[in-house]
Formats: structure tokens, C-alpha cells, sequence
């Protein structure tokens, strides 16, 4: 409950249904998939995706039985969405006025506000999701008050500091290590120097995790010894 108001998977069911039952209706990504989530399904981002979207956001305000009774969903969603965009985007921040900053506070205050009305640990999302999304945001902004005050030239892209690129880069580790284990100190040092050569020889990198990216990209300029183990 938000505010009195329901926030619930049955408002995304009836999105679905009335689809079915309307041709007319408007259009959304939903399926049966969507809707009927096995614990694998639960994974797919793009199922996510698809639900948090302002498709089905919007649906949800046309439809007569649903628009009433689906306005926190609706946020919700809307919420979700939006902070989905801003940390995976590749527009730069360039001011601390940009209004993407207030945007984020606005959807931590929201998730703030919503965990305070809870009444159990089923009404809300988890505790950890819950901490996890309020750290990110609140890291982040600290982070370019701290970048863009100090060096006010700078420029700071969110999709650059996604966990996805830091786990794509632990992967490319383990990839030149030769297996997936966990490496030791030795060998893991050994693998960055090597990813560092390869950095470096190329003046382009295309990787499956990174995408397209000069050797700049990186952060990488020069090599030394001292980092080899």
C-alpha cells in the first residue's frame, strides 16, 4: 500500500487481459510470459523491461476499471523506469543542475517514503533491494557533487559506471586467466597487466561486454612493473 492505494501484480495481469479480450486495446510488450513468471523467467531483464514500461504505464491510466485504483502502480512503474534510464544512459552530466539529479532524488524520496508505510515485509520490495537502490542513488549524486565541483570541465556518462561494465571487466579477467575459477592475487595481477597490453596495442577494443571503445576508454595510458606479481 502507497498512500491508501494498492500497488499490485494484478493491475499488470488485468493490462494483459484486457489486451487479450480487446483488439482494439492499447498496445503493450505483454504476454503470457510476462504474466505467468517461472524462477527463470523471474531473470530476463527484458521481461522487466517490458513491464516497467510507459506502455504499460499508460494502459494502465486508460483502461476504466484499472485507472482508478492502479495510480501507485502507475508511479511505481513510472519510478522504476526512470531510474532504470538515467544510470544506464549514455547522455553525459555536465552541471549539477541538470535535472536528471533532481529526478533521482525525487525517486529516492519516493522509495523512502513507500518502505516507511509498509506494514510487513510482503507490501514492499526487499530489504536489500530496497537498500541497494537508495545507495546507488545516493552514491551517485555525492559522486558528481564531488567530480563536477571539482573539476567543473568534467563530463560524467552513468552507463560508464554500471555494475554490469564491472562485472563485464571481472569477466574479461577470468576469460585471460584461462577458466573461471576463483584467481588468486598472482594470477589476477598477472591478467590485468595482459589486459592492459591489449588495451594499449589496439587503438580499438571491440569486446562482447563493452561494445565498441577506444583504448582511452579504459582509463589506461602507461604500463609499469611494479603492478606485475
Amino acid at each position: 500500500m502507497f498512500n491508501g492505494k494498492e500497488i499490485s501484480w494484478k493491475h499488470i495481469k488485468g493490462v494483459y487481459e484486457h489486451s487479450v479480450q480487446h483488439a482494439t486495446a492499447k498496445a503493450t510488450k505483454l504476454t503470457k510470459r510476462h504474466i505467468y513468471l517461472t524462477s527463470w523467467s523471474k531473470m530476463q531483464v527484458d521481461l522487466a523491461e517490458h513491464i516497467l514500461s510507459k506502455e504499460v504505464e499508460d494502459a494502465l491510466a486508460s483502461i476504466e476499471e484499472l485507472k482508478e485504483i492502479s495510480e501507485e502502480t502507475r508511479n511505481f512503474i513510472k519510478y522504476s523506469r526512470k531510474y532504470r534510464q538515467i544510470m544506464h544512459s549514455r547522455i553525459s552530466f555536465r552541471l549539477l543542475e541538470d535535472p536528471r539529479i533532481k529526478t533521482l532524488k525525487e525517486i529516492r524520496d519516493w522509495f523512502i517514503c513507500g518502505d516507511n508505510q509498509k506494514t510487513g515485509p510482503k507490501e514492499w520490495i526487499s530489504v536489500q533491494c530496497q537498500f541497494d537502490l537508495i545507495l546507488s542513488i545516493n552514491g551517485f549524486v555525492e559522486m558528481l557533487e564531488f567530480i563536477l565541483k571539482k573539476y567543473p570541465s568534467a563530463m560524467v556518462q552513468p552507463s560508464r559506471i554500471s555494475q554490469d561494465m564491472l562485472e563485464g571487466f571481472f569477466g574479461t579477467i577470468r576469460e585471460l586467466g584461462g577458466d573461471s575459477s576463483t584467481q588468486t592475487l598472482k594470477s589476477y595481477g598477472h591478467a590485468v597487466n595482459k589486459y592492459k597490453v591489449t588495451a594499449l596495442v589496439s587503438s580499438e577494443v571491440n569486446s562482447i561486454n563493452y561494445g565498441k571503445a577506444d583504448n582511452n576508454g579504459t582509463g589506461i595510458s602507461t604500463l609499469t612493473r611494479s603492478f606485475a606479481m
